[in-house]
C-alpha cells in the first residue's frame, strides 16, 4: 500500500509540474515579452519541465532521478529574474519565483 500511495503522490506532483511547465512556455506571450532576449529561458526550462513531468507520469518510480533535475530547474526558475535582470517587469518577476517553488519537490 505504501508503494501505491507514493506513486499517486508522484503522479500528482508530476501533473502540477506539467501545468507549471506549460505556463512557463506560454508566459512570454501572455506577458508580451516574447521578443525579449530572455524569453528563451522560459521556453527551454518550461519544455524541460514538461518532458520530465510526462516521463514521471508515465513511469513514476523508474524516473525518480528526474526529481533532482526538477529541483535544479525549480531553483533556476526561482532565481532567473534576478540573474537576467528582469525584476522590473512585475508579472514575469512575480511568476518565476512562484513557479520555481512549485516545481521544486
Amino acid at each position: 500500500m505504501h508503494y501505491e500511495d507514493n506513486t499517486a503522490a508522484v503522479k500528482i506532483t508530476a501533473g502540477i509540474n506539467l501545468l507549471a511547465g506549460i505556463w512557463l512556455i506560454a508566459s512570454p506571450w501572455i506577458y508580451r515579452s516574447y521578443m525579449a532576449s530572455n524569453a528563451w529561458n522560459s521556453w527551454i526550462v518550461g519544455a524541460l519541465i514538461v518532458v520530465f513531468a510526462v516521463s514521471r507520469l508515465s513511469q513514476p518510480m523508474a524516473t525518480r532521478w528526474l526529481s533532482v533535475l526538477n529541483l535544479l530547474l525549480g531553483a533556476w526558475t526561482f532565481a532567473s529574474p534576478w540573474i537576467y535582470g528582469y525584476t522590473w517587469e512585475w508579472g514575469i518577476q512575480r511568476h518565476h519565483p512562484l513557479y520555481g517553488r512549485k516545481i521544486s519537490p
